[in-house]
């Protein structure tokens, strides 16, 4: 029941939850609960080899549908060749499901009065096929999994069950005794197939057809087969094919590493911080001021509190000391933060993200290094490479683009994890509930319990744009105008501006230009720089202003692929050439070839943009090609 998947299509692709098809038939991929109980069996739960490092990340909200009262990590899904198991061997824990088969030897039979050959049998999986009859219950198993059916239900709290079979055919809970049911019919269409039940005294045996699947009102079961739990739900269930896309979206959070602590650091900062808190009491309790204490004594506690006393003259100690004394300012500031002693940053992600950059822009960053000895750099922006670009030239000076600051970001890590899957079956205008990646208790590790969430760790470059000092747009035009009556009119409503809002898409008029430059970038990178387009990746940074703070906005375009481009300097090498790329990107602006259709769908939600225009993959685009507008960027330029 193998299937081998790397671990960045678990995070994008799949995860706990989702129906995946193995050699074997469907499975469903189990809880991650199922995972560290599979790779801790003797339920000594150290994970460090598969945690993945990123303080900033772990310290704020996950998501803003998801409620956590104590912290959290991010496990990455481990291959066999970490964990030195043969390649054959099952990691990642699954069970079959549906469990519902339709077996299509084409039995004989009666129905309805008449003997005609069915197209099939649908029986329980466990049972097996009532007329095949096979004894072995592994060979049983192997034959269901190949003839699973097509068909499930599912919710929009995210619940998901199989169709009960016998009891929709006899339209409620039968006593005739039938556990299988009958199928026949022509044609491939619903309403041409008959279920029918195989006892012929019962009113069922004349048949129902399958199309009144899509008829009848299910009430939900709450059931998650991925965690064998069910719970109470209000909800109905409607039909689902297994392998409907609709069926599992997952729910994806990225994150930035661009921390000037190295995750060293924090990782240490961890480890002393028992140690530290028990030390403070005792200096409360002695009156000590902790401003009197040297940095060299607090370094001999640490060592005693991990070592012993009787290893303060070993190897181990000096170089633990080493360690410490390296970065000692940061460490004790890290130490004062997470004991609750100086204010942490608090600022979502993406705000603090885009401070980091604007400063990078101007001064460059230094270095971040790795905590795990053999990773590539985190961070790094090389000052002497920063670049003011000028476009437009080619359009003569009345139309030149404002210029623009260019910081090419030669080291980058971005952590995508999986928050959760959302079922995408809900009535028009309603947003399904997002289902957790970890509900319920949390799990000991080291002694502290946490939350887990699937994670993956990904190595970059990318280019970060941002406004020349003292630059002016052109905000006068009837697109900008109308774009922002919306933004008025949303924030009017009462509507909290949040960035990392789910499904929030770009209203400002200043967000949706950023948004629609980056896509024409993206198109215009992959065709002269031989980038693929999906390999690509943006980040619109965007704040609206207020009385005490002016707007802010930047892009960032950026490829993290691992193992793919953008990994060796082939994304940051285009900054010295970039005018001339941002003058193809925007070299037919005024034009599409869906001519009138795409230019009058600018009096739409979405302004002016199709695929011949402005689409992009789903791969490269954060905000599901929404918020674009190819006649908003246009009137700027003019």
């Amino acid at each position: 029941m193998t299937q081998q998947i790397r671990p960045s299509q678990f995070i994008f692709t799949y995860g706990p939850g989702a129906i995946l098809e193995s050699p074997s038939g469907p499975v469903i991929v189990k809880d991650l609960r199922d995972l560290i109980g599979f790779l801790t069996p003797k339920g000594k739960a150290d994970l460090s080899r598969i945690e993945i490092q990123d303080q900033r990340f772990t310290s704020g909200r996950l998501h803003p549908e998801i409620e956590m009262d104590g912290p959290w990590k991010i496990l990455r899904i481990p291959s066999n060749a970490d964990l030195g198991w043969a390649e054959g061997r099952m990691v990642y824990p699954v069970t079959q499901f549906p469990r519902w088969s339709f077996c299509t030897q084409k039995h004989g039979g009666e129905a309805d009065g008449k003997k005609r050959p069915p197209l099939g049998i649908l029986y329980e999986s466990r049972d097996g096929c009532p007329e095949c009859k096979i004894h072995d219950d592994s060979e049983r198993q192997r034959k269901a999994g190949r003839e699973a059916y097509r068909f499930v239900r599912a919710c929009q709290n995210g619940h998901l069950d199989d169709v009960p079979w016998v009891d929709f055919l006899h339209r409620g809970p039968t006593s005739c005794g039938a556990k299988y049911v009958l199928v026949r019919g022509h044609g491939g269409g619903l309403e041409e197939i008959q279920l029918f039940c195989p006892v012929k005294d019962c009113p069922a045996h004349k048949g129902r057809p399958l199309i009144d699947l899509y008829k009848e009102p299910w009430k939900c079961s709450g059931r998650h087969p991925h965690r064998n739990q069910s719970t109470s739900c209000d909800m109905w269930m409607t039909l689902q094919q297994r392998g409907a896309l609709s069926l599992f979206q997952p729910e994806v959070v990225t994150s930035l590493t661009l921390e000037p602590v190295s995750a060293r650091v924090i990782e240490l900062a961890h480890r002393l911080l028992p140690i530290f808190r028990t030390t403070l009491a005792a200096f409360e309790i002695s009156d000590t001021a902790i401003e009197s204490v040297t940095k060299e004594k607090w370094t001999k506690t640490f060592c005693s509190g991990l070592l012993g006393h009787k290893e303060l003259e070993s190897n181990q100690f000096k170089f633990l000391t080493s360690e410490i004394l390296s970065d000692w300012d940061s460490l004790y500031d890290m130490l004062l933060q997470f004991d609750g002693r100086k204010p942490t940053d608090n600022r979502p992600r993406r705000e603090a993200e885009f401070d980091r950059l604007m400063k990078a822009s101007v001064d460059g960053a230094p270095v971040v290094k790795a905590h795990r000895k053999g990773d590539p750099p985190l961070f790094e922006v090389r000052k002497e490479n920063l670049q003011s670009v000028s476009w437009g030239a080619s359009w003569g000076a009345a139309k030149a683009g404002p210029r623009l600051w260019a910081a090419p970001v030669s080291r980058l890590r971005e952590v995508a994890v999986q928050a959760g899957f959302r079922r995408m079956v809900a009535k028009s205008g309603e947003t399904p509930r997002l289902v957790s990646c970890w509900e319920g208790e949390p799990h000991p590790h080291k002694d502290i319990l946490y939350r887990f969430f699937p994670g993956v760790e990904r190595y970059g470059e990318g280019i970060f744009l941002r406004f020349d000092d003292a630059v002016t747009l052109k905000t006068d035009g009837p697109r900008w105008t109308s774009w922002m009556t919306r933004w008025n009119a949303e924030m009017a409503s009462g509507t909290h501006w949040d960035s990392e809002k789910p499904f929030r898409h770009p209203i400002h008029p200043m967000e949706v230009w950023w948004h629609t430059l980056s896509h024409r970038l993206i198109r215009a990178m992959s065709i002269d720089a031989g980038y693929s387009s999906s390999a690509l990746r943006e980040r619109l940074f965007f704040t609206p202003g207020t009385s005490e703070a002016p707007m802010r906005s930047g892009l960032l375009i950026y490829a993290v692929q691992s193992g793919g481009d953008g990994t060796l300097g082939g994304l940051t090498s285009l900054v010295p050439n970039l005018g001339f790329i941002l003058d193809s990107a925007v070299d037919d602006l005024d034009s599409c070839s869906n001519g009138p259709v795409c230019d009058e769908a600018g009096g739409s939600e979405d302004g002016a943009a199709c695929y011949a225009c402005l689409y992009a993959s789903e791969t490269s685009c954060e905000f599901r090609n929404r918020g674009l507008d190819r006649l908003l960027l246009l009137e700027t330029l003019s």
